[in-house]
């Protein structure tokens, strides 16, 4: 089945970030070893750890520069995890010494015209941007208890919503309704001024969770790209993937040689 596979981080010690993940989100550590990255000459190191179905790989790269790039930045990408007790996932992410908010007053209920979930975003120890969401019942029947339940989405930062989901579709990916968030509650999450972002889900028909959104700011930054190594320099890895690709605003795929446009 295609799919996002595999979320992959960069980090200088992965060694030293894998603990925290299975500390603060109770991921759980499924091996390591050496991983070819498309866009990097030389193998390198890598942590794999698991969050229920979803993949996650800590990758190590020599480079030590951090970009705390904000929501509106192109080069801005976060994946977010399913807390079914916001209360329970704070308590322990508060006992977890290293990760920064970039949420300004804890987790934030949005109102219904930006779909009612109640999120808080943060940073980890080496700067990559995440997020925990509880979605309301009638979209997620299932969460129950106060463990985080997966992965549900990895969301990019765009400046143009149709010139990607044009991009994306030749992955597979199709738009859902989307909404535009604004208003105070929509700035304390992001951190952003006055924020007006239009979010589009995209997913790949009968695949799992995690999905792709697409975040669009009226407000957004004209920012140079990520170099390949810098830890900000997240992939995401469709099932298959041995190919680098990027999108329009250089986030880094990996993706099945078939998809690459010849």
């Amino acid at each position: 089945m295609t799919g996002i596979a595999a979320i992959r981080l960069l980090s200088p010690d992965p060694e030293g970030l894998a603990p925290f993940y299975e500390r603060a989100f109770g991921f759980r550590r499924t091996g390591d070893g050496m991983v070819e990255d498309p866009f990097l000459p030389d193998p390198a190191f890598a942590v794999f750890l698991a969050l229920g179905a979803a993949q996650v790989e800590i990758m190590q790269t020599r480079s030590s520069a951090r970009v705390d790039a904000p929501g509106n930045d192109p080069r801005f990408q976060h994946f977010a995890m399913l807390a079914p007790d916001m209360g329970a996932a704070m308590e322990r992410l508060r006992g977890s010494p290293g990760w920064s908010a970039i949420s300004e007053d804890g987790a934030e209920t949005l109102p219904p015209s930006s779909g009612s979930a109640t999120a808080f975003k943060f940073r980890d120890p080496d700067g990559h941007p995440l997020e925990f969401l509880t979605l309301p019942v009638a979209m997620d029947p299932a969460a129950a208890g106060s463990a985080l339940s997966g992965i549900d989405h990895s969301a990019v930062s765009v400046r143009d919503t149709d010139a990607s989901v044009a991009f994306y579709r030749t992955f597979g990916f199709a738009p859902k309704d989307g909404t535009m968030n604004e208003g105070a509650g929509q700035a304390r999450l992001d951190h952003v001024a006055d924020p007006h972002v239009a979010v589009t889900p995209m997913r790949i028909p009968g695949a799992r969770a995690p999905h792709l959104e697409l975040l669009c700011y009226r407000s957004v930054m004209d920012t140079q790209p990520l170099d390949h190594d810098d830890p900000a320099a997240t992939r995401l890895i469709l099932s298959g993937g041995d190919t680098a690709m990027s999108g329009p605003d250089g986030h880094r795929w990996i993706v099945p040689a078939s998809l690459v446009p010849r």
